[in-house]
This record gives structure tokens, C-alpha cells and sequence, in this order.
């Protein structure tokens, strides 16, 4: 069974400014973004509209002025059809960035314990706590400086950063997990990129959890409590999101966008289509195409 390993390798910055801020600003309409992960902390603020994120595969809706946090290596996406026009950020740094002496106090003490998968930060900021509220103000920070770029303006966002951090552990947002919990975040990711990589062959349940070494049974009930699906209900949306993809960049029939997705019934695949998107593969494509 085919394995590769989806880390996205790309400079964000430069080598010696590990940071960079990516601006979206998004019609109505349906919005995809591939299952990825990368060495890089990430910060996803939504300015404006309503998207659902993906996170391990957990579904997160963000409305105005909300975040989530993406910690190094954590698989991410975004398959959404917001109604209205929606403006997000990324905001992507290394740790370098902030943490540039692995020997430090602060780096032993603090950041290692994430980094090895020891601590889980919060995932979302909804502004619902003062600390919250807190982070959401220091991200429209960092963000004024990025887009003014005045003199000193690197240090203000790496300051910005740092009490994004210093915040999080002063709240104890952090959230200590035992080393079981840890090594089931590895078979996980290792379990969503055998989905990803062969998603378009007779790809079967029973198939992922010999790979794993697990009983079929323990990794149905496994995967269904840490990623919120059952690998199979994890694998159609997977594979309709690749048909999605297909029908909106192709002029490929729905048979052959339904065969090259892995659903060898082309009734099965209309049926599931419909399930996930509320609309037929046809009547997708025609709305979608007319709205872009």
C-alpha cells in the first residue's frame, strides 16, 4: 500500500525571518484546501464570513473574528461553501523564529513539551474568555504591523507572538496528555496519509488497520473517538472532496471523476455526493462554475 507523507516544504519568509502572512479574500461559493501539515506553527484568523477548518480531521467553524492553532506537523485543511464573502489570514512562523536556543530555559521548559507532543494548545479562539480576547487582540496587532511594515516592525511581530504564547501558558491552555493519547496522534496521521495516498484504489478498512498492526475493530472505535468519523465515513468525504476538485477543474464525465475517486458504482458515488454536498455532481458543477 502506497505511504508519502504530505508535508508541505515551502520557505515561508526566509530562512532567517521564518514568518509570513498569507491574506484570502473569498466569494460565496465552495472552498477546498487540500489535507497538509509542515514544521511550522500556523495561526488562522478569520476576519470576516463563516468557514469550517479541519484539524486531524475534526471539523472547526469559525465565525468573525475567531482563530484556530495549528501546531507543528498537524494535519489541516478547509472544504467549505460559505454563503457570504469571507476574508482569513494565515499566519506562519517557525519555531526557530521564537525559539532560536533548543538549549534555552525557556525552550526546555516551555516549547519542548509541545513539540514532542506531550502538551495539546488550544485549538480555537472564540473570544469567549479574556485570555481569548487577549490573543485575538495581540493576532490584529501583528497583523497593523505586517501590513504598515514600519521601522522595528519584525520586532513587534515576533513580541506579538512571544505573548501570544506567554498568554496561553500563563491561562494553562495547554493541555497535558499521557503518552498513550501521544502515540495515538502518530497511528492517526499515519492512518489519514494511507486514506490520502490511496483513497482512489479498493482501498477497504480492513486494509488500513493491517498496515497498523491493529485489530479492525479497535481501529474503527480508535480513529471514530480522535478523529470524529469511522475511517470509512472519513474516506467517502475524502474522496468526495477529490471529486469536487475534479469537476470544478476538468471537464471529466461524472463516471470517470467517480472511478478516478475510488467508487467503483457510479449510483453509490451520486448517493454519497448528494449526502456530503446537498447537491447532484452535475448540478455542483453547473452552480459552482456559473458563481465563479
Amino acid at each position: 500500500m502506497k505511504e508519502i507523507y504530505q508535508e508541505v516544504h515551502v520557505q515561508h519568509g526566509t530562512e532567517h525571518y521564518n514568518f509570513a502572512v498569507y491574506e484570502y479574500n473569498l466569494a460565496p461559493g465552495y472552498h477546498f484546501l487540500y489535507s497538509h501539515w509542515h514544521h511550522e506553527y500556523e495561526i488562522i484568523y478569520l476576519e470576516y464570513g463563516k468557514m469550517t477548518f479541519e484539524l486531524d480531521g475534526r471539523p472547526i467553524t469559525l465565525l468573525d473574528n475567531q482563530a484556530i492553532f495549528v501546531n507543528r506537523y498537524q494535519i489541516h485543511s478547509c472544504c467549505c461553501f460559505p454563503k457570504t464573502k469571507c476574508r482569513y489570514v494565515c499566519i506562519v512562523f517557525g519555531e526557530r523564529f521564537l525559539f532560536p536556543d533548543p538549549k534555552a530555559l525557556i525552550y526546555q521548559k516551555y516549547i519542548l513539551p509541545l513539540n514532542q507532543n506531550r502538551l495539546i494548545p488550544p485549538e480555537v479562539f472564540r473570544g469567549k474568555y479574556p485570555w481569548e480576547r487577549e490573543i485575538l487582540i495581540s493576532i490584529r496587532q501583528l497583523l497593523s504591523l505586517n501590513q504598515a511594515q514600519s521601522e522595528g516592525y519584525e520586532l513587534g511581530q515576533q513580541l506579538a507572538l512571544l505573548n501570544i504564547f506567554h498568554i496561553m501558558i500563563e491561562n494553562g491552555a495547554f493541555t497535558p496528555i499521557p503518552d498513550v493519547q501521544s502515540s495515538a496522534r502518530t497511528w492517526i496521521k499515519r492512518s489519514l496519509n494511507l486514506i490520502q495516498c490511496n483513497y482512489n484504489t479498493d482501498l477497504r478498512v480492513e486494509d488500513i488497520a493491517r498496515e497498523l498492526n491493529m485489530c479492525t475493530e479497535h481501529f474503527i472505535r480508535s480513529f471514530k473517538k480522535h478523529v470524529g468519523k469511522t475511517p470509512k465515513e472519513y474516506l467517502i468525504k475524502y474522496r468526495i472532496d477529490q471529486a469536487i476538485s475534479l469537476l470544478l477543474s476538468t471537464d471529466l464525465s461524472v463516471a470517470d471523476i467517480a472511478q478516478q475517486c475510488g467508487f467503483n458504482d457510479v449510483s453509490y458515488f451520486s448517493r454519497c455526493f448528494r449526502k456530503n454536498t446537498g447537491y447532484s455532481a452535475l448540478a455542483f458543477r453547473k452552480t459552482m462554475k456559473k458563481e465563479v
